[in-house]
């Protein structure tokens, strides 16, 4: 009698934690932009093509609801400097006129990078290494950033950088949202 009264117990307990477990984690990310009121933003950035399209989606974007960083391959000197160029000079020019802009920390805080998961011409094991490491310094990162939302068009850095986001989703209950957009880049040639 005692044992089914034990399990009985052991089973509303637990019923009730992945309740509440559940609750909270829908209700993270409303509660957090509800206090910030900005959106926690990472784009992933990648060399060529993909940095390109990621300009045209960085405009589109409303810049007032959301906070912006900026995650790149450490081999990828280009993406960074096109970016700060192109698009965040600009913001930056723009808001000595008395435009607001999303632009509010110094611009090298802003980009983050990670070792290149997997790099042309490597044999499986540097490339299951290179892997591994990336994916280390992608929980580092995507812990410190704690993005509500990551937008990304598919290099090969935004796997493990991904996964690591979807990881800390389960581990500290978290809802970033990760947003794939297909990339128009060259696919069947090496550019």
């Amino acid at each position: 009698m005692i044992g089914a009264v034990v399990a009985w117990l052991t089973t509303c307990f637990n019923t009730l934690l992945i309740l509440l477990l559940y609750i909270r984690y829908k209700t993270n990310l409303s509660t957090r932009i509800v206090k910030t009121g900005k959106i926690k933003t990472t784009l992933v950035l990648g060399p060529g093509g993909h940095t390109r399209e990621m300009i045209e989606i960085f405009r589109l974007l409303e810049s007032e609801k959301h906070e912006f960083s900026f995650v790149h391959s450490e081999f990828d000197r280009i993406s960074p400097m096109l970016f700060t160029h192109k698009v965040l000079n600009k913001h930056k020019q723009e808001s000595k006129n008395g435009v607001q802009t999303h632009v509010d920390k110094d611009v090298g805080a802003l980009f983050h990078t990670l070792p290149y998961a997997s790099r042309r011409h490597l044999l499986y094991t540097a490339t299951i290494l290179t892997f591994v490491l990336s994916m280390i310094k992608s929980l580092i990162i995507s812990y410190k950033l704690n993005p509500d939302l990551i937008i990304t068009n598919g290099p090969g850095l935004s796997v493990p950088f991904c996964m690591s986001v979807k990881l800390l989703n389960v581990l500290l209950l978290r809802n970033a949202k990760i947003i794939y957009i297909e990339s128009l880049t060259r696919v069947k040639t090496l550019s």
